[in-house]
């Protein structure tokens, strides 16, 4: 064999056994990383000390403004700064000090710094003295305390001032201050339209419905999306990791209403005015409502808290969610049907008096027109004058009459109205209507049929019955009464909200002027000339009813009743109206009765007079 052959021979063994050792070494090397990547568990304690540590923070983001329709913030968020104390820092190393003389005098000079600091505390914080912060911080550092709490939550400025007291200029880790961000929900009006502002939700809360008024509602787009970001340990403290997944927060949006602050405050100091002294009366609702757009301006409820000593507060949103018999009020749309049905061609139609006496049915004669009969020698009367006494009988015969053979021609005429129909409100809590027919009672006596003719067997909330009176003031046209205006990111409007037309003609402007005439004769001349010399001329109807305290009882033993007072009506009515209004007063069981032509057609009054004294806008429309 050659020796070129030979050499070949070794080069190519060599090669071979190359090959073989480094396949041999992938397939350890792929084996361990198998083995690393499924099986290998390291040491927890060596882990531990070789990685630095990580955690996610939670990126809050901040919570949008309610606002007024000015722009004024009826709710805002504010953070606050709660501070701590860790008493411990800086022990063990004076502790751990090569001389321990060194370390003695290290710290006694830390809590000369602490006593120091314990002064500029009792002046920020007065409810405790200096000796006493100063007894707290130390206990705190003998039995190794890391969070002494320290005052109350303060605001940036404080919390900026506190940082340079001695001792905590130094820092954390060495001074021993902690401070802890709070984010606190303000509401700059106070009480003024609390239950329609509503609250913030508590998700650790047991509270079944949190969704309360427009922080409930709207919490999805106020409260905005969390961020998150990653952070590791390093000597300074926790660091943000850019090597992990961050997420910006993103803020919530803003949420104009349509709530002017400076008329829900008008109407909620008239209001207490009528009502602070009256101690039989439990609860009260007030709501204005621009007739054009079906925006509501006020929404006041108040009713006696028991954990308050029985003053006032915003309880419960009334005017949305109190369901009852409105009782004349509904007389009304009684008129409406009538007119719309051409039933009743002019308000000088007339029917017989019949001494109050509505025959063949179970209503209680009506005082009213047995005094209209000897006051005006007369046996027959007109609906102009039955509608401005308030006259129950009056009322019943006119829909007996014209609808005894045909119920169902009333109900479908009311419903037609819209005043039946529930609708999608702003904030939750609607009570849905309810008007007794031959559709949902059975049977439906001529008695039943005379009853809804002036306002029972039907149940209502305030804010239907100003729905109603609204589409009067309005020539016919049925708004949705709203509250959102809009919703705002960063002032740029985001999703416009507005007026809504339920129903486009409800009857004819004709019908809404005579309506009108029927109203303005109350005001002027009937139940409700409380307002005869209000700065403007006001259309509008009073109704009184009885409350069923135990849903089926309205007197009980000792013969007291709960009475529901109302007003409502719109005003300037001697042309294009500008608001629609309701008041509403609810009593206790009582002996005495408080009528709508009382307390609130005063409100409604001395609410139109202060507007008139301080709204220029209001003036200029007179």
């Amino acid at each position: 064999m050659s020796e070129g052959k030979k050499r070949k021979d070794r080069i190519g063994i060599t090669l071979y056994i190359l090959y073989r050792l480094l396949v041999l070494v992938s397939i350890v090397v792929v084996a361990k990383i198998l083995y690393l990547q499924l099986f290998f568990r390291p040491n927890p304690q060596i882990a531990d000390a070789l990685t630095p540590p990580h955690r996610c923070k939670v990126l809050e983001p901040a919570r949008g403004n309610i606002l007024d329709r000015d722009g004024r913030i009826l709710a805002i968020s504010s953070p606050s700064y709660q501070i701590y104390m860790d008493c411990t820092v800086m022990k063990r190393h004076f502790a751990d000090a090569k001389d321990p003389a060194e370390g003695a005098r290290l710290e006694k000079e830390w809590l000369d710094k602490a006593r120091e600091l314990s002064k500029e505390l009792a002046r920020i914080f007065p409810e405790k003295n200096a000796d006493r912060y100063f007894r707290e911080i130390k206990e705190g550092r003998e039995r190794g305390r890391k969070y002494l709490m320290l005052g109350h939550p303060v605001d940036k400025p404080s919390c900026d001032r506190i940082r340079q007291f001695p001792l905590f200029r130094e820092g954390q880790y060495k001074g021993g201050i902690i401070v802890k961000q709070i984010i606190e929900r303000k509401y700059p009006y106070g009480s003024l339209a609390r239950r329609t502002i509503g609250f913030i939700r508590d998700e650790s809360s047991n509270i079944v419905n949190r969704d309360i008024g427009l922080e409930g509602k709207y919490d999805a787009i106020l409260k905005g999306e969390e961020g998150q970001e990653w952070l590791r340990k390093c000597d300074y403290g926790l660091v943000r990791d850019f090597d992990s997944t961050f997420v910006q927060a993103t803020d919530g949006q803003d949420i104009r209403t349509t709530l002017d602050i400076d008329l829900q405050a008008i109407a909620d100091r008239v209001l207490r005015e009528q009502i602070e002294e009256e101690h039989e009366l439990e609860a009260a609702c007030f709501g204005l409502m621009e007739v054009k757009t079906g925006a509501l301006r006020v929404m006041v409820n108040l009713m006696r808290d028991p954990t308050s000593g029985g003053r006032f507060s915003e309880i419960s949103n009334m005017l949305i969610n109190r369901r009852g018999e409105p009782g004349s009020v509904f007389k009304t749309v009684t008129l409406a049907a009538l007119l719309a049905d051409g039933h009743l061609r002019t308000l000088e139609q007339t029917i017989p008096t019949n001494h109050g006496i509505v025959h063949g049915t179970r209503i209680h004669q009506d005082d009213h027109i047995t005094s209209f009969e000897r006051r005006n020698h007369t046996s027959v009367i007109s609906m102009y004058d039955g509608f401005k006494m308030s006259s129950n009988y009056v009322m019943a015969t006119w829909a007996i009459n014209k609808y005894g053979r045909n119920p169902e021609a009333f109900s479908e005429r009311i419903n037609s109205f819209g005043i039946g129909q529930r609708f999608d409100f702003d904030i939750v809590g609607l009570a849905s209507p309810f008007i007794a027919g031959p559709a949902n009672r059975k049977p439906f006596t001529t008695t039943d049929l005379g009853t809804v003719a002036y306002g029972y067997s039907t149940l209502f909330s305030p804010i239907y019955t100003l729905m109603f009176y609204n589409a009067i003031a309005n020539k016919g046209r049925v708004m949705k009464p709203y509250l959102v205006e809009q919703v705002e990111k960063d002032g740029i409007v985001t999703d416009r909200r507005g007026p809504i037309i339920l129903r486009d003609s409800i009857f004819s402007p004709a019908v809404a002027d005579t309506l009108t005439r029927a109203l303005r004769a109350v005001t002027s001349e009937g139940t409700a000339t409380v307002l005869k010399n209000a700065r403007c001329v006001v259309a509008g109807k009073t109704g009184t009813a009885r409350i069923a305290y135990d849903d089926r009882h309205y007197i009980d033993e000792l013969g007291r009743a709960k009475n529901q007072g109302s007003f409502v009506g719109f005003f300037p009515a001697d042309g294009e109206p500008l608001y629609s209004v309701i008041c509403v007063v609810y009593s206790k069981l009582s002996h005495r009765s408080f009528y709508g032509g009382t307390i609130p057609a005063r409100t409604v009054k001395n609410f139109i007079d202060e507007l008139e004294r301080t709204d220029p806008k209001f003036r200029t429309r007179l």
